[in-house]
């Protein structure tokens, strides 16, 4: 059998459950320590990437429910918020650790946000003035309850 750390390369399930065992079995000298940390490391890296993740898309959305003129993929967007902020709230449910890091996930968020919204606007021929700062505050987006006004033709 190869040793843990070979393992780890060739199997990486195999790699998991091997050491998922030895922790159960209180065999903590055999486990492959080094690469376990950074695995455990790399899981919360994970969460804060998918918050991430969550927030900017639920900004992409409410940038178009504000700055486009269409009407009829409103209600697909409405969706697409109410979706990113209950994922959101999920993941701040299972991770409350994550919630003091959330204005400056925002302000890291922010610029692709707004550049992902202007270049979807785009594709569909409009031209969107989305400006340089957010015009939503964190509480904002993230309240069930609030939706951006709807632009004038």
């Amino acid at each position: 059998m190869s040793t843990l750390t070979e393992l780890y390369d060739q199997d990486f399930y195999a790699w998991t459950q091997r050491n998922a065992d030895l922790l159960r079995q209180g065999q903590a000298a055999e486990i492959d320590l080094e690469h376990l940390a950074e695995e455990i490391e790399e899981m919360g890296k994970e969460q804060r990437h998918a918050l991430r993740s969550q927030l900017r898309h639920l900004l992409v959305h409410l940038l178009k429910l504000q700055f486009s003129l269409a009407t009829a993929p409103r209600p697909g967007w409405i969706e697409e918020v109410q979706n990113a902020r209950a994922e959101i709230a999920d993941r701040l449910a299972d991770n409350p650790s994550l919630r003091p890091q959330m204005p400056s996930i925002f302000a890291e968020i922010w610029p692709r946000a707004g550049r992902q919204a202007i270049e979807s606007l785009r594709a569909y021929g409009e031209q969107p003035a989305i400006p340089q700062t957010c015009p939503f505050t964190l509480e904002q987006a993230l309240d069930d309850d609030f939706r951006p006004p709807h632009p004038s033709p």
